[in-house]
């Protein structure tokens, strides 16, 4: 993700999308030695975002990984409260099936994306590891397979997902917004997704799968009133 430097005399910079979150090192211990990366569940999703395309800002700091785990967590009750205080304040909500069920011991998935749509969310997301995802609104619920490829690191893969499913909400988003980002077409931002070692049709088919989402879930949520469109006025009574 490029650099850019802007002063007071520079027009107000036109950004899509500003993340917000901790940067760190992710320390990779394996036989054949231990690597670091840079990352950071925020910061990866920026990056994500960037090299889909999206003018994107990162606010951020160096500091701990504090995704759900429970080694690293107090108890359970104190960090679903946590959770429960924030999701008011969010549109789209994003969780693992591990971490919805460790917050949410009892229940089924859908019933916990039903419960946080209940306490406020638009959206609820949940990745399902080889199952694929959960995608919930008040109305509707739409199961996305997973796509078949070969693994070479989980890491950051939640946040590569967090990426697409941004980017998707951007591009059939409101007018005005993400401007950079509804520029491009389908095929030619897919095409343009590679890696530093060349083109990669795993991230690729998944991100042309991904893509259409939240159009299926517009469709399903307004086919009652699509429906009524095409028909005024062609039945003669």
């Amino acid at each position: 993700m490029p650099t850019v430097q802007h002063t007071d005399d520079d027009p107000k910079p036109s950004i899509d999308v500003v993340v917000v979150g901790e940067a760190l090192v992710d320390i990779v211990v394996s036989p054949r030695g231990t690597v670091e990366h840079p990352g950071g569940s925020p910061a990866n999703v920026a990056y994500g975002l960037g090299r889909l395309g999206a003018d994107t800002a990162l606010l951020t700091s160096i500091g701990d990984d504090h995704n759900i785990r429970p080694a690293l967590l107090g108890s359970q009750f104190e960090a679903k409260t946590i959770f429960e205080e924030l999701v008011p304040f969010t549109e789209v909500v994003k969780l693992s099936d591990e971490d919805a069920l460790w917050l949410y011991p009892r229940l089924s998935l859908e019933d916990i994306s039903k419960r946080i749509l209940e306490l406020g969310a638009g959206l609820v997301a949940v990745t399902m590891g080889a199952e694929g995802s959960l995608l919930t609104t008040g109305g509707t619920r739409v199961v996305v397979p997973s796509v078949k490829s070969a693994v070479v690191d989980t890491i950051g893969a939640g946040d590569s997902y967090m990426s697409a499913l941004i980017y998707g909400l951007l591009m059939r988003g409101a007018d005005g917004l993400a401007p950079s980002v509804r520029a491009q077409t389908t095929p030619i931002m897919i095409a343009n997704f590679q890696t530093q070692l060349g083109l990669d049709s795993g991230p690729m088919t998944a991100l042309a799968i991904h893509y259409p989402v939240p159009v299926i879930i517009l469709t399903i949520i307004l086919q009652r009133h699509i429906v009524a469109g095409l028909t005024l006025g062609a039945v003669k009574g």
